[in-house]
């Protein structure tokens, strides 16, 4: 009795270690298997091809997709009217736009709360949200995580804010002689129109990360 004891207790123990080393092996296996998928992924995204600029493109639309989630956090953010970097890019668009319009309007000015006036008419408003903070705050967001060097990364920088604040710019140029011409017509060149040109901006973003971050 005491051996048919002694003999179940060495076959239970053999079976628990056999389990214990499959259940070992099979986590070791399918590790390996992801670290290979993600060596292929990776792969993909590094391919100097079509297929690898698609894949990126992929990233990219994804990644400016989720940074547009924290939208809330940009808008409270240019909402504060102590913000030196909010008046500094009102600031920039309002003189850049005055300026490039004067010619057309001889009368346009704006105040010290970035309100456009021509003729004694103020058509429009640079409110906080409006200066392309916003925008510039989820593109160099998207920047972030994109696939390219880091090293590369830090001259791009500079380089697609000054061309998300171009078109910001543009946006104004456009808007404000609509809503004092055409003020019927400001709604949909607001919600639309504008629209097309930042998405336009943000491909040309997109097209120069490509050239200068995988060197096409």
């Amino acid at each position: 009795m005491v051996l048919w004891n002694c003999f179940r207790g060495g076959l239970i123990n053999y079976w628990i270690w056999i389990n214990r080393w499959k259940t070992n092996w099979s986590y070791y296996y399918c590790t390996m298997n992801q670290r290979k998928s993600l060596l292929q992924i990776k792969s993909f995204i590094a391919e100097k091809s079509t297929r690898g600029r698609m894949v990126r493109l992929v990233c990219f639309l994804f990644l400016y997709y989720l940074a547009g989630l924290l939208r809330p956090y940009y808008e409270f953010l240019a909402d504060n009217s102590n913000d030196v970097v909010n008046q500094w890019l009102s600031k920039i668009i309002a003189t850049i736009s005055t300026e490039f319009l004067r010619p057309f309007y001889h009368n346009i000015s704006f105040n010290s709360r970035f309100t456009i006036t021509i003729n004694g008419l103020s058509p429009i408003e640079l409110h906080p949200g409006c200066n392309g903070f916003n925008n510039i705050a989820r593109i160099i967001l998207t920047l972030c995580f994109y696939p390219i060097p880091i090293i590369k990364k830090l001259f791009l920088f500079p380089i697609s804010f000054l061309i998300v604040l171009f078109a910001a710019t543009i946006h104004f140029l456009i808007l404000i002689p609509v809503a004092y011409e055409v003020p019927d017509l400001y709604g949909f060149a607001h919600s639309w129109f504008t629209h097309i040109v930042f998405y336009m901006f943000y491909f040309s973003c997109w097209f120069l990360w490509e050239k200068w971050g995988w060197n096409y």
